[in-house]
């Protein structure tokens, strides 16, 4: 017996477009209205944390399984850091990583009159000595400056998706395979080069026990 999804139909996916998510949901949370299916369908929380992104993942993935079946995205709401009270810059820092801008950010426009509703950025999760590195997609949304009003009550607030783009698995075989390529090349390389010198030696002799004295050395080219 399925379990049930309430008033969800079967099928039923939350899958919003672009300037959906600007006007639908970013806006009003901006104005500090009510947000349709906030903490259901976007999510409060801390993308610049101490949590690292699959953290994050694991511990939200459960409240949208019907979503994620096909690895869909998880949608959030989070406030921007500044590197410190006076500067403009925004603090990228996330778990032992950091997110890097992959853009300069994508105008985001209404489907319906194609008037610019907000701006979307695209990062990637950075950390060289993490299996996860480049495993964690983020995309940032923003409302365009004129559509905010007077009355607007959080500042520095951005609707954010998080997506899966990889599997750890297969940077820790690619990790493994390198290890393993440069053991091999530290331990059998030295003895390869050893052979070719001593084959060179007996070829130099041979060529002057038959008379021929021209005999050049190996030369190794690097």
């Amino acid at each position: 017996m399925e379990e049930s999804r309430g008033n969800q139909l079967p099928g039923q996916r939350f899958c919003p477009m672009e300037d959906e998510l600007v006007l639908f949901y970013l806006k009003p949370m901006l104005s500090g209205q009510i947000v349709p299916g906030r903490n259901r369908v976007v999510f409060d929380c801390d993308l610049y944390g101490h949590q690292e992104p699959w953290e994050i993942w694991e511990a939200f993935k459960t409240k949208r399984p019907h979503d994620l079946r096909l690895n869909k995205d998880i949608y959030f709401f989070t406030q921007h850091k500044k590197m410190s009270s006076t500067a403009k810059r925004v603090r990228r820092n996330v778990g032992s990583g950091t997110w890097k801008g992959d853009d300069a950010g994508k105008p985001v426009r209404s489907v319906e009159t194609g008037r610019v509703v907000g701006l979307k950025k695209r990062y990637t999760y950075k950390n060289d000595d993490s299996v996860h590195n480049g495993c964690w997609i983020l995309y940032e949304f923003y409302l365009d400056q004129s559509l905010r009003d007077n009355k607007q009550k959080l500042e520095d607030y951005v609707l954010c998706l998080l997506r899966k783009n990889g599997e750890p698995k297969t940077k820790i075989e690619k990790k493994e395979s390198n290890v393993k390529r440069k053991r091999f090349l530290k331990t059998f390389m030295p003895l390869m080069m050893e052979k070719n010198r001593k084959g060179s030696k007996k070829s130099c002799l041979s060529h002057k026990r038959s008379g021929n004295e021209r005999c050049h050395p190996l030369v190794m080219h690097h």
